[in-house]
């Protein structure tokens, strides 16, 4: 029985961390794919397709876009001018990028001048994944930058939810397969131990009035059989051997 509960638990187990990594993986790959999916966006804004002519700074450029580009739910967003927070998007955000001095630093350090950086940092706000997007105008010496971030322990926070169900889930399960297991070993091993009950007590010839119930069509139940068979047998043989005497 304890085999069958080990290898109930191992497999249990296998399918869970399997399932947990999967989703995982599936959450990671869509928060990036939302990050890169707003530099097509900025590119229009500054293009100007988005608006009557295009944006003649870098301050309006991020203007523009805190305006048209909503944060999603555990999304955050900060546009820098000359390597300085300046402005964030009218709408209520689930955390302010600007509130932690460390990660300011850590954006403005990694920022590149023309191409997008992307990455994931511990800070005082959490587990962020981000992405910076440099922002330049011609004719305006300032630069700029857009930085979106998202909340990975927010996003992920489903995923773990999901995987702790899982966890009380297949306990529950392993709980009935050894209680079923204990039960099926139970009836299937009944009638060896009244076969070896009955064979201890049958040492002489007055117990080989022993018999084992046969209660069922198995082959445990066909091997009872047998046995009392046997021993019909060897008390037909005494009472036989008796008579002689």
């Amino acid at each position: 029985m304890l085999s069958i509960l080990a290898v109930a638990a191992l497999g249990l187990a296998a399918s869970g961390v399997a399932s947990y990594v999967v989703q995982r993986q599936g959450v990671l790959r869509a928060i990036d794919a939302q990050l890169l999916h707003r530099v097509p966006e900025l590119k229009t804004i500054a293009s100007g397709k988005s608006s009557d002519a295009p944006p003649t700074s870098v301050d309006a450029v991020l203007r523009d876009a805190m305006q048209q580009m909503i944060p999603a739910a555990n999304e955050s967003i900060l546009g820098f001018v000359d390597k300085k927070p300046a402005l964030v998007p009218a709408a209520n955000l689930p955390f302010r990028i600007d509130k932690d001095a460390a990660l300011v630093d850590r954006i403005v350090a990694e920022a590149h001048p023309t191409q997008v950086v992307i990455g994931t940092a511990k800070s005082t706000l959490g587990t962020l994944r981000y992405l910076i997007i440099p922002v330049a105008v011609a004719g305006d010496p300032s630069t700029g930058l857009y930085v979106v971030a998202y909340d990975l322990d927010a996003e992920l926070g489903s995923v773990a939810d999901s995987f702790q169900t899982y966890i009380r889930v297949a306990l529950m399960a392993l709980a009935l397969v050894g209680l079923v297991a204990w039960f099926v070993a139970g009836r299937l091993l009944r009638p060896i131990r009244l076969l070896r009950d009955a064979a201890a007590r049958s040492s002489t010839a007055a117990d080989l009035t022993e018999r084992i119930p046969v209660t069922g069509r198995d082959d445990v139940s066909e091997l009872a059989t047998a046995i009392n068979g046997m021993f019909d047998r060897l008390q037909d043989s005494a009472r036989s051997q008796r008579r002689l005497l």
